[in-house]
């Protein structure tokens, strides 16, 4: 007897998903597929269904950009309740969050974070620009707001660059420095590895300037790369 193909579908992940899986398999078996204004509202459910599980694949998934969207969402509300004594009432959708990302690594790319720009949005340019209420997550990432906000903090931008130079050099020097001292370990140079571990602790503690810092790294690296030389043709 040949048996018959068994069709075979994904079963769903999340608890509303399978809740919304059991209420279709059972509008055949009713008969509530014949029914426009009950399948109506069987459609309704669902479609809030989809939108919890967008929302909920957007804002609660556990990683590091989920994360920072959550923390954009709190601080949004919070700013959006003080300004307008109303709460939010808008759904979060899936399309929020992706802007919102976008935004937060914009920002961050920038120099900027979450904070600094909200806060701008809600006590600077909402305070100017009435016509714009009541803002929307969408609007507040929208590419006219994030721009009009860098153009107003133009100056603030350009010191960001150049602290971010500042710090990827630091960076490096550190870098070096750390190199160095595995050097020492390996050369059981006591005395030079003291010597590097106390610059880096003046160095951190403010007490000598970077320009310092790397001047004694270079002389440390230029002692180092000698003695390997002379060890090398000592062997040789």
């Amino acid at each position: 007897m040949k048996k018959e193909k068994v069709e075979r579908f994904a079963v769903p992940e999340t608890m509303p998903e399978r809740f919304m899986g059991i209420v279709y398999s059972m509008v055949d078996a009713f008969g509530v597929d014949r029914i426009p204004d009950i399948m109506h509202h069987v459609e309704l459910l669902g479609q809030a269904v989809e939108r919890h599980v967008s929302e909920s694949m957007c804002i609660a998934a556990p990683d590091r950009t989920n994360m920072e969207r959550r923390r954009f969402i709190t601080i949004f509300k919070s700013r959006y309740l003080h300004h307008s004594d109303m709460e939010y009432s808008r759904k979060v959708t899936e399309v929020d969050g992706k802007l919102m990302g976008r935004t937060i690594e914009y920002m961050n790319e920038k120099g900027f974070d979450t904070d600094e720009f909200l806060e701008w949005v809600f006590d600077v340019f909402l305070e100017e620009n009435p016509k714009f209420e009541p803002a929307t997550i969408q609007f507040v990432c929208s590419a006219f707001v994030v721009e009009r906000f860098l153009f107003e903090n133009k100056d603030k931008l350009k010191n960001r660059k150049e602290e971010a130079i500042i710090r990827a050099d630091a960076e490096k020097v550190v870098e070096r420095a750390r190199v160095q001292i595995r050097v020492m370990r390996d050369a059981r140079d006591e005395d030079g590895l003291k010597k590097i571990v106390e610059l880096l602790k003046k160095y951190r503690n403010g007490g000598i300037m970077l320009q310092e810092l790397r001047k004694n790294i270079d002389e440390i690296e230029q002692k180092n790369n000698s003695k390997e030389a002379e060890n090398g043709g000592s062997k040789a």
